[in-house]
């Protein structure tokens, strides 16, 4: 899960083996009960907004 518009990235590198992805529901859960818009959680995104927004962060590179 990454937040984006934030500085910070949330469980996207805590991922090491297949076994874990069954945890990224538990983080998304969280995040929202944490109140963090779901419109700043990549997981979330509609597939035209999180390719402009793959697009804005390897032009930044």
């Amino acid at each position: 899960m990454i937040i984006h518009r934030a500085n910070r990235s949330a469980g996207d590198s805590a991922l090491h083996h297949g076994t874990q992805f069954g945890f990224i529901e538990l983080g998304l859960a969280a995040a929202l009960i944490a109140k963090i818009p779901a419109d700043r959680i990549i997981n979330f995104l509609p597939l035209a907004d999180l390719r402009k927004w793959v697009a804005n962060v390897r032009a930044k590179r």
